[in-house]
């Protein structure tokens, strides 16, 4: 709320200030000082007078905004610098009073009220003990005297503090001076720190002379060491499991193992087909299906003989009854075409449906897709299928083999080349360079499975059993 109580402020997590008149809630004016990743708007304040608007985010913003008056808006303003300077007015009365009686206090002073063994040093004893510090002398504590108004307990303090002193003097100048050198040592240490590698840094907290807290951050940074360390160790356990995993899945028990070959200066890439050694149970099924399909193709084939002997009229009964149909005679055309496809041996890919006898999926047992009715001849019918786009892989993969054993003769050619321009170069004592080619990481995918030095950026860890065996 407004000082003159007409305007309310609200601001959120979204990093927006609205800002609406208690007379028109359903206006307002909006600014977005702060960034709602951040949590939006923590505080916000209004000027006494209304002039500034004050906002502070969660993403350490302080933002200041004023107003850009409009005709209107400056009649709307007025009435707030109004009511603040009638609310300064109200307490002007107020204040001259309190300023009247302030002045006439006596002055403090922060001698008369702290005894002198309390206080601070002042700056020049700071200047001498620095310059006694610098200069190598062994610095002793004054002696702290009574001030004006110290009570007998604390003169009485302060004398056997002085008795103290002069009985253990020496004992107290010998372990200045050696707190003297452990300094001088301790400042060495650290300007020599300051110039080291930042991998041979030590930290702030290694100079510290607590001997308990430094075996206690000691022993709680090895069992910090100890518990990364075993989770990294964990961690790369369980890589290695999904690794070995993968490998074996994909990998070792491949029959032919996937990779590509990619063409001499371009893009072009062809891949073969990964697979698999069949199973005993697909093997099975195949089985099977074959012979299933061989005795059903040999049952119709004979029902099909049988059917022809017992409806095959003779030539008496053709001749006695004139109204015998006698068979159809097909055209030229027709006779030449059906003596094609028998000459075949398989039917007409328009009518099969499938190219596959080019590529060495042909069988002869397959079903005519006019012919798959039940399940049964459905289920044969992909089985055989399988069978057939294995073979086809596997004959491309035979001239996937063959042309990629062509590609390893000729990069090796092309090296043996290169090896001779190269000594060319050297004895003509130019600067050219000329690269040996290789298979690519598509052609080669096994060079994945093993890691080279080289590879490796970072420093390598060595056990201790490891350092000392090297």
């Amino acid at each position: 709320m407004s000082p003159h109580h007409k305007w309310v402020v609200t601001a959120g997590m979204d990093g927006k200030v609205h800002i609406r008149s208690v007379g028109a809630m359903d206006r307002s004016v909006d600014v977005s000082p702060h960034d709602y990743r951040f949590g939006g708007v923590a505080q916000v304040a209004i000027s006494r007078d209304g002039q500034a608007l004050l906002t502070t985010g969660f993403d350490g913003v302080l933002a200041s905004f004023g107003w850009n008056y409009t005709a209107t808006g400056s009649s709307k303003a007025k009435s707030a610098v109004e009511a603040a300077r009638a609310h300064h007015a109200s307490h002007l009365a107020e204040q001259q009073m309190e300023d009247g009686v302030v002045g006439e206090t006596p002055e403090w002073s922060l001698a008369l009220s702290i005894p002198r063994v309390n206080a601070s040093p002042s700056k020049e004893e700071t200047e001498e003990l620095e310059k006694k510090t610098s200069d190598e002398v062994v610095f002793t504590t004054p002696t702290p005297t009574p001030g004006a108004e110290s009570t007998w307990l604390e003169t009485k303090e302060l004398f056997a503090i002085r008795e103290e002193d002069k009985q253990y003097a020496e004992v107290k100048k010998v372990l200045r001076t050696e707190i003297r050198d452990m300094r001088k040592n301790l400042q060495t240490m650290m300007e020599d720190n300051q110039t080291v590698q930042d991998i041979e840094k030590l930290g702030q907290h290694e100079f510290d002379l607590d001997i308990d807290e430094q075996t206690r951050l000691q022993a709680m940074a090895e069992q910090e060491v100890a518990r990364i360390r075993e989770e990294i160790e964990f961690e790369d356990l369980a890589k290695m499991y999904v690794t070995e995993m993968i490998k074996q899945e994909c990998w070792d028990n491949m029959l032919v193992k996937g990779r590509s070959l990619v063409a001499f200066g371009t893009s072009l890439e062809v891949a073969n087909y990964p697979m698999r050694e069949r199973s005993p149970e697909e093997m099975e099924a195949l089985q099977i299906a074959t012979v299933r399909r061989e005795v059903e193709m040999e049952e119709l084939t004979k029902r099909r003989s049988l059917t022809e002997i017992s409806q095959k009229p003779s030539q008496n009964s053709l001749a006695t009854d004139p109204y015998a149909q006698k068979p159809e005679e097909g055209t030229e055309e027709e006779m030449n075409e059906t003596d094609d496809v028998e000459g075949e041996g398989h039917e007409n890919p328009a009518t099969s449906g499938s190219l596959g006898c080019k590529y060495g999926g042909i069988n002869p047992l397959f079903y005519s897709q006019f012919e798959l009715h039940t399940r049964e001849q459905k289920l044969i019918q992909i089985t055989l299928l399988e069978d057939a786009i294995y073979k086809i892989k596997q004959m491309f993969n035979k001239e996937f083999d063959e042309v990629y054993k062509k590609k390893m003769q000729e990069i090796n050619r092309i090296n043996d080349r290169a090896k001779r321009i190269r000594k060319i170069i050297e004895d003509l004592h130019l600067e050219d360079k000329i690269n040996d080619r290789d298979m690519t990481i598509l052609e080669k995918p096994e060079r994945l499975l093993t890691v080279d030095d080289s590879e490796v950026k970072v420093e390598k860890y060595y056990t201790p059993e490891q350092k000392k065996k090297t």
